[in-house]
């Protein structure tokens, strides 16, 4: 497969600063006639539109951040002003290159830096060079995942690539056993798919991939009615569920129902629950496909309840128990959340172990102040059928109120409001599949609070 082309006649790159690469190699054992800096893979390559920063908005760059947002941006240089997933060049505000990236000029991330400098000159052959860059990075994810442990024997779904926590910006990709479902939400992955699944499939060896654009990131991409594709070798993709293994323990997964088809993000606190299980009632609320119920009747749980507001979600969360062999010790109820937990403490029901995992309340910043009530009144409401002593596992997937830091304050104040006191006994995130780019701590979304509750 041959490199992308960047496209497009431009006028020729104008000389200006930048920092010689000589210096710096040989400061870290590199000789300089074998370091390809960006600046001399530009000049070969001609052409290419310059994307010049406002003075002043530079140091986030310097510092790693690798979205440019419309409002850094004094101008753009060229022959034609780029389009969607077009190579730019980035410099700040004195001319100096910061590194090179892909265009939108739709998208509030104007630009998607794929390389700084620095980076480009530790890995010189993927300066410029997106399908080099692709399949560096989508090999480095596969190395980090099998340090890691996944696959396994056990457990044969997973994170595969966690957008800018893999230096890949906006696309996701999750292992279902022989499958893989990637979720792109960026234009410059929609126009390279079938690069982007060519190298899935090299990288990983795996043959099917079922590419799942996330329709409310391509309208904001400027990209209109995107369909999902399934691109496969061998092997009918028209069913809707696929059998995978966590922690050894069989799931149906839907690779074509809620996000990827399966929840890996909380694999680590299903664990959790298995192990707290014995012996307990147990209430899953928001239960989807069962995931935390038939772990905690795997865990030797007296009796476990699941409710989940979907009948597709209550299915599969059935078919699972049964594939687990735990259908007797588990019951489903399609419901919705709140008002089967209001019904509950009329009914003088309680559990010795409530899990709430509610969807997303809170999309944005803006929309935090809002969803603050509801988060508090629905875990009021779990709360209240909790025994004195129980032990209660609620989370967040919003990251707008995981970044804010209050969500151990909502329970609290849900606590409080009805007289109980609580004891925090562990707080996590996703598990470790789920990277997290050092320069771009807002990924993190997920928190998991595990508490007691007198």
């Amino acid at each position: 497969m041959a490199p992308l082309a960047c496209g497009g006649a431009f006028a020729p790159l104008r000389a200006g600063p930048a920092r010689c690469a000589g210096l710096w190699c040989v400061a870290r054992g590199v000789k300089p006639e074998t370091c390809t800096t960006l600046r001399e893979a530009a000049e070969r390559q001609g052409g290419i539109p310059r994307v010049i920063l406002k003075r002043g908005k530079a140091r986030l760059f310097h510092l790693g951040s690798h979205l440019v947002f419309s409002g850094a941006i004094d101008r753009v240089e060229g022959v034609r002003m780029p389009t969607h997933g077009d190579t730019v060049l980035l410099y700040d505000g004195s001319k100096m290159l910061l590194g090179w990236g892909l265009f939108n000029p739709d998208s509030m991330y104007r630009v998607r830096i794929m390389q700084r400098c620095q980076d480009a000159e530790q890995q010189p052959q993927c300066a410029l060079d997106l399908w080099q860059l692709l399949q560096t990075r989508i090999e480095e994810a596969v190395t980090l995942r099998r340090a890691l442990g996944f696959p396994s024997e056990e457990t044969n779904a997973y994170r595969l690539i966690n957008s800018d926590g893999d230096h890949l910006s906006g696309l996701v990709v999750d292992v279902l056993g022989d499958l893989l479902v990637a979720a792109p939400g960026a234009a410059w992955l929609q126009i390279n798919r079938q690069t982007v699944v060519n190298l899935l499939m090299e990288c990983t060896g795996i043959r099917n991939v079922i590419w799942r654009p996330t329709a409310g990131s391509m309208e904001q991409e400027g990209l209109h009615d995107v369909d999902a594709e399934i691109f496969s070798e061998g092997r009918e993709l028209a069913s809707e569920q696929v059998e995978i293994r966590e922690g050894s323990i069989p799931f149906l997964a839907s690779p074509f129902g809620q996000k990827t088809g399966f929840y890996m993000d909380q694999r680590d606190s299903r664990a959790v629950i298995r192990r707290l299980a014995k012996g307990q009632e147990v209430l899953d609320v928001y239960c989807y496909s069962g995931g935390f119920a038939i772990n905690a009747a795997l865990g030797g749980a007296r009796g476990v309840v699941g409710v989940d507001s979907s009948a597709p979600a209550i299915e599969l969360a059935e078919k699972n128990a049964t594939l687990s062999g735990v259908s007797d010790a588990c019951s489903f109820t399609q419901a919705d959340a709140t008002q089967y937990l209001e019904l509950a403490k009329q009914e003088g029901r309680l559990w010795d172990l409530v899990v709430l995992d509610p969807p997303k309340l809170a999309p944005n910043r803006q929309s935090l102040q809002r969803a603050i009530p509801h988060y508090r009144r629905i875990n009021r409401a779990a709360i209240r059928v909790l025994r004195r002593g129980g032990l209660l596992m609620t989370c967040t997937c919003s990251g707008a109120m995981t970044q804010s830091n209050k969500f151990l304050d909502v329970v609290k104040q849900a606590a409080d409001a009805e007289g109980r006191r609580v004891t925090v006994l562990r707080v996590a995130g996703a598990s470790a599949d789920h990277s997290v780019s050092a320069s771009h701590p807002e990924a993190n979304y997920l928190t998991n609070v595990l508490c007691r509750v007198l």
